[in-house]
């Protein structure tokens, strides 16, 4: 609430004003469709390393975008599902993960929403291979 005085012409010669308030909401901007972005590490430390900084420059590149972004890693209590608004936040994020249980899906069931997994050049591979396979 923003408070100010303005004088009108009647007073403004006797050096009066009138008190006026303001309500003030601020704009949301354009929503766009959030994105769940799911990192299994693997248990190569430098396997995790590489996948964690893919996943960190793919988040980024979201957010500057300003598309709403929910990051799912797994952790040592288990596995963490939660919106992150910056690169410190992602950052902590990634360095809290451990490696993945394969065999657990996360209820990553895409409702209507993207889910992007980011995995490591070896896995990518092997996927394509999988995908080009008669």
């Amino acid at each position: 609430m923003a408070t100010w005085n303005s004088p009108d012409s009647s007073s403004a010669s006797r050096g009066e004003g009138t008190t006026s308030r303001l309500l003030v909401r601020a704009m949301e901007g354009p929503s766009a469709q959030p994105v769940t972005v799911r990192v299994p590490l693997p248990a190569d430390p430098a396997g995790a390393e590489a996948v964690a900084e893919r996943a960190a420059g793919t988040v980024a590149a979201l957010l500057q975008r300003a598309v709403p972004v929910e990051l799912v890693t797994d952790e040592p209590a288990g596995v963490v599902r939660a919106s992150v608004s910056d690169r410190r936040g992602t950052a902590r994020r990634l360095a809290r993960a451990v490696a993945a249980d394969r065999a657990t899906d996360h209820g990553l069931r895409p409702d209507g929403g993207v889910v992007l997994q980011v995995a490591g050049a070896e896995a990518a591979a092997a996927d394509h291979r999988r995908e080009a396979a008669p």
